[in-house]
């Protein structure tokens, strides 16, 4: 009898377990849960054309890592259309400087190397709770609206499924 109450236990247990799970799934507790920011800042150049500043924001949640893949923004003033990247979304490499700071003394210190990505680990990863920002500028129109829409790529370590995140702006003619 004490083995039947076990097995049964068990039984229950794991069906118990089962349906949690499944309303975790099916709450979005899988999902990637991280969202985008866009701010513009238009100024007026005195030359017939104004800067945008497009600055993008990716807010990482209280769940697992975020590795970015791409941050870019689209530009629309009029029928003009244009694709810009944000620089900073790839991890770049660096090396070992050995430093005296005093005699007899040396410190090694690590040093940024603009101009390569890093091979071992070229995505910049999101923790939870993290944000970054991405930053750039262009030319537009003076005197015309111009709407950006933002777009940012990710996965998460354990996935393959690519998440989207967008934000959409509208830069008023100064």
């Amino acid at each position: 009898m004490l083995e039947i109450l076990q097995t049964l236990g068990t039984i229950l247990a794991t069906f118990a377990a089962g349906i949690f799970f499944l309303m975790k799934v099916a709450s979005g507790y899988l999902v990637t849960n991280a969202h985008a920011e866009l701010r513009l800042d238009r100024r007026s150049s005195g030359d017939g054309e104004d800067l945008l500043v497009v600055e993008v924001t990716v807010v990482k949640g209280d769940r697992g890592t975020l590795r970015l893949h791409d941050v870019q923004a689209l530009v629309r003033c009029g029928d003009d259309e244009r694709a810009i990247e944000l620089p900073g979304v790839r991890r770049l490499s660096f090396r070992t400087e050995r430093t005296e700071v005093e005699p007899g003394v040396e410190h090694a210190f690590l040093r940024v190397l603009w101009d390569r990505t890093s091979k071992s680990a070229p995505h910049l990863n999101l923790t939870p709770g993290e944000r970054a920002t991405f930053a750039t500028c262009c030319s537009v129109p003076e005197g015309q609206a111009v709407e950006v829409e933002a777009v940012v790529l990710g996965r998460t370590l354990v996935r393959e499924k690519v998440g989207q995140w967008h934000a959409a702006a509208v830069a008023p003619p100064c």
